[in-house]
């Protein structure tokens, strides 16, 4: 259960306090939990209700990262992947993947079937632990001809063939977010959403904890940890002055995003597409120009299409204009000319702000940023968390942990062997239905979001409860 009771709260003492509840702060909250600590995390708004709502749902695996020979990276999200497929079988669930070949550049046969079996060879225990529904099955090429039966709007001239590979999807991203906040809990972690961070107490140079306030209340209280860490995501830099007046920059911000698209699928399958290069070869900020990967994967009658990523100077921006909007579609048109996509189609764009490798730049940093602020004459106990992948939340969450507590840090209990059982959920058409035939039901049904994960609105039943709004098309059935 997720109690939000701030009184109660105020009265107890913690390990650590943790301020942003993204996808980062909320993977801190379940591990620091699961090993014995005593974690509250603070979130300003609601559980993840900015960047992390707003990924493509798609847990890769590693295989871009082999393209760099990041072989650390390329490892870790492995790890993570198998660690999301075992842990919520019924959120996460395999994703075949496909991307058309035309005999150009990197994207030629041979060398995506030495990179699928190189894939394979270094992720050899992916599925170590994992039920059968959800193995990750080896890689392969497939034909023009058996690239065309399964994506038919493929362009046809210089087919090749296709790389077919497994990555995962996430069914429901918010709710997914939403269960691991419920298995903090479950191991004495307290959350608490519409709590901003607005003060760091300070005794001797150690943090003793912050002050809040309540937006749900309107009144201000303290909290006691000799440990803050800030997990705000995009906001790092703005909270950790707010912390530490003398921190240096800790973020380039760039603009990532999404959309859903009101059109039949392509393809049963997660397509990779990728428009001809156009223009010079390097960017004005110093990068090389590489034709950028479109992902467009089947979505409840409809599809999720991603990710473009644009420069930003700033976090004020954190949602493309029209015409950005517009050159993305183009950008897909010219990938895929038969699929003629235009505004009118797209139902909701999903955007958020993610690190840039510098000032700029729209090539997304690599590394993980973990940022102990002592070390530069900060106070003892403040340390901020810059993660660049949702995948890798966990493991972020637990190189942050031996970081604050060293040989201290106690093991974690066995694979997910501790985690409650799922909430119960229904789809907006079960809901509806009730709510035409039983009323009083679906009326307790919304009462229990409220009571046992606190939702303190509609938007946070219906965008993060549940994926109710996610839908592209409606049903004239429901209405």
């Amino acid at each position: 259960m997720i109690r939000r009771d701030p009184e109660g709260a105020s009265e107890r003492s913690y390990d650590l306090i943790i301020v942003g509840g993204g996808i980062h702060g909320v993977a801190l909250a379940l591990e620091s939990a699961r090993r014995g600590c005593r974690p509250l995390l603070l979130e300003r708004a609601d559980f993840g209700g900015a960047t992390s709502w707003n990924s493509l749902r798609i847990v890769h695996g590693g295989l871009r990262y082999l393209q760099t020979a990041d072989l650390r990276r390329f490892r870790e999200s492995v790890r993570e992947r198998r660690w999301l497929l075992r842990c919520f079988p019924d959120l996460a669930k395999p994703l075949p993947c496909l991307m058309p070949l035309y005999g150009k550049g990197l994207r030629r046969p041979m060398v995506l079937k030495a990179a699928l079996l190189l894939n394979d060879a270094l992720s050899q225990g992916r599925n170590q632990g994992v039920d059968n529904e959800s193995y990750i099955p080896p890689g392969r090429l497939l034909s023009a001809r058996d690239t065309i039966d399964l994506f038919p709007s493929a362009p046809q001239a210089g087919l090749r063939g296709a790389a077919l590979w497994h990555d995962a999807s996430m069914e429901d991203a918010p709710r997914l977010l939403i269960e691991v906040i419920r298995w903090a809990c479950s191991k004495d972690a307290t959350c608490l959403n519409y709590m901003e961070a607005i003060d760091l107490t300070v005794s001797r140079g150690q943090v003793t904890g912050v002050r809040a306030f309540d937006h749900m209340a309107g009144m201000e209280w303290e909290f006691r940890a000799p440990m803050v860490v800030n997990c705000t995501g995009p906001w790092i830099g703005a909270v950790a002055q707010l912390f530490d007046l003398e921190v240096p920059p800790l973020i380039q911000p760039s603009l990532a995003f999404n959309i859903l698209v009101d059109l039949e699928p392509i393809s049963s399958l997660a397509v990779a597409v990728s428009p001809p290069t156009r223009g010079s070869s390097m960017t004005p900020d110093g990068d090389p120009v590489t034709s950028p990967t479109y992902f467009l994967r089947p979505w409840r009658g409809g599809m999720l299409v991603g990710t473009r990523h644009l420069p930003r100077e700033g976090i004020e921006e954190p949602e493309p204009t029209h015409d950005e909007l517009r050159s993305f579609l183009a950008d897909l048109n010219h990938a895929l000319p038969r699929l003629e996509l235009q505004a009118s189609d797209v139902v909701r764009v999903y955007s958020g702000i993610l690190p840039a490798k510098r000032a700029g730049s729209t090539q997304l940093a690599t590394r993980d940023v973990i940022y102990v602020h002592s070390t530069t004459g900060g106070p003892t106990g403040l340390v901020s968390v810059l993660g660049v992948k949702y995948t890798t939340a966990r493991s972020v969450a637990e190189r942050t942990l031996r970081v604050l507590f060293g040989r201290r840090l106690k093991p974690a209990p066995p694979a997910c062997e501790d985690r409650p059982a799922p909430a119960a959920r229904i789809s907006l058409q079960e809901f509806l239905t009730l709510e035409r035939d039983r009323p009083e039901e679906a009326l307790e049904y919304v009462g229990r979001l409220q009571r046992e994960e606190a939702a303190q609105c509609g938007e946070d039943i219906v965008l993060r409860r549940t994926d109710w709004a996610n839908v592209p098309r409606s049903d004239p059935n429901l209405i």
